[in-house]
């Protein structure tokens, strides 16, 4: 019986983990070590205009604007954490937006997984520019 709890708890708190993703207000995209978009949350679509086929598969390097350096997961170790600043150009041809990065690598499900969580400052960039 005991079994059985634990798995119904592991079985809500990966569905409770998923509606969080899904519904975080903040684009989050998850990459294996070598940068390949494996999923991204329904945020990410819209921040950035693209769809899942459009995302899926591809680097995120291909994301932000040629020349920034991203972090190198592959030889930091699980629950390494990296912030920087980044740029990203929208889909539809708009201005460039500016985006405050935290990215983790953890391991999923077996996986070595990178979490690239996107936080839009592209106000804050453009208030700093006019003062």
């Amino acid at each position: 019986m005991k079994n059985s709890s634990f798995s119904t708890f592991d079985h809500v708190s990966q569905g409770a983990a998923l509606h969080l993703f899904q519904d975080c207000i903040d684009p989050i995209i998850l990459t294996d070590l070598l940068g390949i978009i494996v999923k991204a949350n329904r945020r990410t679509f819209e921040f950035l205009g693209f769809s899942s086929d459009e995302l899926n598969g591809n680097n995120i390097a291909g994301l932000y604007k040629p020349g920034q350096i991203l972090p190198d997961f592959s030889s930091l170790p699980d629950g390494s954490l990296q912030v920087f600043d980044g740029i990203m150009p929208a889909k539809q041809g708009q201005e460039y937006l500016h985006v405050q990065v935290h990215a983790t690598r953890y391991a999923l499900d077996g996986r070595d997984i990178v979490q690239w969580i996107h936080h839009d400052i592209t106000r804050q960039v453009k208030l700093d520019k006019m003062r």
